[in-house]
This record gives structure tokens, sequence and C-alpha cells, in this order.
């Protein structure tokens, strides 16, 4: 491993102090508005705090909405997800592309995105969070209803975090 991603790696860990700090409710209840595979998560899952997002997110996706109690210790702040990107020298898999202030956070870790990493450089980010028991990331997202940056959803990278309600 290079020196310069072992630092990465502390300064993760040194950003725990941030991570949901002082947060006496670390369990929030968040909403998924789509399909799930029997009921099961696969991989990733983008959950939002706010139920009506969840319901728009069912027109398109033709799916339920699922709700769940989300354990927000070990979730880190886009900043700080940002900033490790950013200090890694990630890039996006289409040329251009300014990942400190062009995309939003979504756009760069959604495989979906021409503008997302490439699957090689996703998977050794989100392996070396996972590693830092980094669980999943809070940012800001577009609400679909105002198409505005107004949202906080998390991707959740561990879905030992949830605990189906509904």
């Amino acid at each position: 491993m290079s020196e310069e991603i072992r630092k990465m790696i502390d300064k993760i860990k040194n950003f725990k102090q941030f991570v949901n700090e002082n947060n006496n409710l670390n369990k929030k209840i968040v909403y998924h508005g789509g399909n799930l595979n029997n009921g099961e998560i696969d991989n990733f899952l983008y959950v939002s705090f706010d139920k009506e997002q969840a319901i728009e997110y069912t027109k398109g996706n033709e799916g339920n909405v699922h709700m769940f109690e989300i354990d927000m210790d070990n979730i880190i702040f886009e900043d700080v997800a940002r900033d490790f990107l950013i200090k890694n020298n990630f890039q996006s898999k289409e040329n251009g592309w300014d990942l400190e202030n062009e995309l939003n956070l979504y756009e760069i870790l959604d495989s979906d995105f021409s503008t997302s990493l490439s699957d090689d450089d996703l998977d050794k980010y989100f392996n070396i969070l996972k590693s830092n028991s980094v669980t999943g990331i809070q940012f800001t997202d577009m609400n679909i209803k105002t198409l505005k940056n107004t949202i906080e959803n998390i991707l959740v990278i561990n879905k030992s975090i949830l605990k189906t309600l509904k």
C-alpha cells in the first residue's frame, strides 16, 4: 500500500471525531424508494431522511417505499468523502471533470453515471472506507420535487447498519 494511501487512511481515522460527534440519537429513520431483491440489500443503497423523496423515487423505479432504522455511527460527511477522493487523485472515468466542484457526490460514486469513478477505483475507494469502519456517506442530494440540492441522503456502504422496519 502506498504511503499516500496510508496517510489518507490515517486522516479518515482522525476524522472519526467529526463523524456525527455528540449525536445522542445514533439511530434515525430513513427511507428507500424502489425495488429490493426479495427485500435484500445487495451492495450499496441510497436512503433518505425524507419520506417524500423516497416516494418520488418509487414513481421512476416502480418499487415500494422501504423504511429502515439506521445507525449513524461511523457515517462520514460529504466533505470528508470528497476530500479523500481529491487527495488521492481519483478521476472520473470521463475526462475533464473537476470532482471537487462540478459534480454531485452521487455522480462520482454511482457507476450508472458516465462521470463516476471507474469500477476499479470505486472498489478501491469503498474498500478503504470499509476497512476503516466507515459505514456510509451522508451527502447533499437533489430534491426530486424542486430539482434543487436541498436533501440530505446517505449512501450506505455497509448494510449491517440498517434494520428493516417496513
